[in-house]
């Protein structure tokens, strides 16, 4: 299938949603990013808990999450498009709509687990700024790193026709493969 074959059976509503859920995961994450920097500048930056242990925890944990969730995220496609499904989406009598569902459920869990990577070291920056440490410590804005990562992942994999066309294009020829 060509992609202007793709792009007239597209529904308008599928690119939609696909694309208004990424973007409000995604929007989730910057937003409160901001609000962690601005709670930064409007606190009095003074040690009110020293308990470096639960902060170095979190610090840890985020980062080792955020690596998983980056292999996950190249990894998941790989694992949900098996023979059975490839049949299932290009034996349909609409493959276009067959993979617009394959593709948000697995766009959806690839953000969502993104999103948790970011937000655990999102809180790990809040709390050491509540706490009073980051003043002192600057090394705990590394945790931004996980809600960086979500953005720039959904930002170079945002899902215009043009990147879907090639998701289906893929698939289509990975199917032909499998077919034989």
């Amino acid at each position: 299938m060509e992609f202007e074959d793709f792009s007239k059976k597209l529904k308008q509503q599928d690119l939609m949603t696909i694309l208004i859920l990424q973007f409000a995961l995604t929007m989730g994450v910057i937003l409160f990013s901001g609000v962690i920097g601005g709670m930064f500048f409007m606190m009095e930056n003074e040690v009110v808990n020293d308990n470096v242990d639960v902060l170095n925890i979190l610090s840890a944990m985020a980062g080792v999450l955020s690596f998983s969730a980056i292999m996950f995220f190249v990894m998941l496609p790989k694992l949900r498009y098996k023979e059975d499904t490839l049949r299932g989406i290009f034996e349909s009598e609409d493959p276009v709509a067959s993979f617009m569902t394959q593709f948000r459920t697995t766009r959806i869990v690839q953000m969502a687990v993104l999103e948790g990577a970011a937000l655990l070291g999102l809180v790990a920056c809040l709390l050491a700024i509540v706490f009073g440490i980051m003043a002192e410590n600057s090394a705990y804005w590394a945790n931004l790193i996980p809600a960086v990562i979500m953005v720039l992942i959904s930002a170079t994999n945002f899902p215009t026709k043009s990147h879907l066309y090639g998701h289906f294009k893929h698939l289509q020829d990975n199917y032909s493969l499998v077919k034989r």
